[in-house]
């Protein structure tokens, strides 16, 4: 799975508002803060937990994705924003960002249900899976409720929230932050708002901006669609990638098509079949040595290298640091002999 960079861009503007040194961390994880950043890119879902878990260690505040949700900004440029903005009434506005959600992230759904019963609507759906960072989901939903406000002039108003992540260690700072009261440990994340918030109109409502917005929307989506092969190509990769190579010929022939052809198809989306290798490599890498205590030897095998060597070699071109400073530097007591 892959998300956007609008999740990092949105974490590194508020860490930098709240005044914490963001450069250090991604250097504590190898991470190259440029290419982060750098417009329309997409990264593997497993670097949100290389990212919160090295953010966490640093800060020492096991409740930094809350803290920073009054730092995050509702307006980052992206074309869902601007689609968003552009749109009639809230309602529409809602329906047309689902439309694209993709655009965010591959494992995220969002859905939106309106009561005629009830006097209440509500946003549902779901941000990765049990696995994925409790953080995650807290400011990406924080974030999206800060920008349905600024969108309706702060007229939105949630009247509860559902989390699907625990309360941990600052339940009662929950209902001031989000201003409704929030519940945990929810099948599915929820927002609950007032239905006729949907007929709400928006301020800056512009048709022929919306249209261009919409046209800007549709190319992004069918760039998403040709990388769906993309991301076949990295679960099969997950799955073949322990203990041994894993090839070009060895992915095409489970895809049913021949490495000629899938060659071509990943240069198409935009990349290459030893990208999308040393990708994964570095994400469950990073992932295993910044969340447990496995060996390095086991490590290695994990992610597809035969000898240690061959793995500290490959680890310090990524990053810049061997494998065991890289656990120490974030914070992990080291294991190996």
């Amino acid at each position: 799975m892959t998300d956007s960079n609008i999740f990092f861009l949105h974490a590194h503007a508020a860490m930098k508002r709240a005044g914490i040194d963001v450069e250090e961390i991604y250097r504590r994880i190898g991470i190259n803060s440029s290419r982060l950043m750098k417009a329309g890119a997409s990264h593997p879902h497993q670097y949100q937990a290389v990212f919160w878990q090295a953010v966490e260690q640093y800060t020492g505040d096991p409740e930094i994705g809350l803290h920073l949700c009054p730092q995050l900004s509702p307006f980052a440029g992206e074309v869902l924003t601007h689609l968003f903005v552009s749109s009639p009434t809230l309602g529409v506005g809602l329906e047309r960002v689902l439309r694209y959600i993709r655009l965010v992230s591959d494992d995220l759904s969002l859905q939106l249900s309106r009561n005629a019963k009830g006097p209440e609507a509500v946003l549902a759906g779901k941000l990765g899976d049990d696995h994925t960072p409790r953080h995650s989901e807290i400011t990406f939903f924080y974030g999206f409720i800060k920008a349905a406000r600024y969108c309706s002039g702060d007229l939105f108003k949630p009247s509860l929230i559902e989390l699907r992540c625990s309360e941990g260690e600052a339940e009662e700072e929950f209902e001031s932050i989000f201003g409704c009261p929030v519940r945990f440990r929810s099948a599915e994340t929820r927002c609950y708002f007032p239905r006729e918030l949907l007929d709400l109109p928006l301020p800056h409502a512009d048709p022929e901006l919306a249209s261009v917005h919409e046209l800007v929307a549709q190319r992004r989506m069918r760039k998403v669609m040709k990388r769906d092969r993309t991301e076949e190509v990295r679960r099969i990769i997950s799955t073949h990638i322990e203990g041994g190579r894993c090839m070009l010929s060895d992915v095409s022939a489970e895809l049913g098509c021949s490495p000629r052809s899938l060659r071509n198809e990943l240069l198409d989306a935009g990349t290459t079949f030893n990208q999308i290798l040393v990708e994964t490599r570095q994400a469950l890498a990073k992932h295993l040595l910044i969340s447990g205590t496995e060996p390095v030897e086991r490590i290695a095998y994990l992610t597809g290298f035969s000898e240690r060597s061959a793995f500290f070699r490959a680890f310090k071109s990524w990053t810049g640091l061997t494998p065991l400073q890289f656990r120490t530097r974030c914070g992990q007591q080291e294991n190996d002999s």
